[in-house]
């Protein structure tokens, strides 16, 4: 399964903050759960991986607005659509991906396929 525009909450199992992410890409595998976050698209390089595969056990695929969660030794993904409790940054960071797209004269759909395709080795 493919979706885009996905919040990523990660939830440490050991404590700390949950982290949340917006991903422009998001696959759901048999065995986990990979995104791109929308900063791959930035003409100056990101700070950080915008590629990111969590291995685990998956539930909760389609079910209640939910896209997948994903649970292993160490961490839960929780992964779905926005929703009106969705960090305003995150709605910005979505908007900003969809300027970068139009600019460069790309759409959505051509940029999952090409995404899909350059990253075949890391979703296999």
């Amino acid at each position: 399964m493919i979706t885009t525009d996905t919040v990523i909450v990660i939830m440490d199992k050991d404590g700390g903050v949950p982290r949340e992410y917006p991903a422009v890409v998001t696959w759901v595998l048999p065995d986990g759960l990979a995104f791109v976050k929308p900063g791959y698209l930035d003409p100056y390089g990101a700070t950080s991986p915008q590629f990111h595969r969590i291995r685990g056990k998956v539930s909760c695929v389609g079910v209640l607005g939910c896209v997948a969660v994903v649970e292993n030794e160490a961490l839960t993904a929780y992964s779905w659509p926005p929703t009106e409790n969705t960090e305003s940054s995150v709605y910005k960071a979505f908007a900003s991906y969809e300027e970068m797209l139009a600019e460069q004269g790309r759409d959505r759909q051509t940029e999952a396929r090409k995404l899909q395709e350059a990253l075949a080795k890391d979703l296999a």
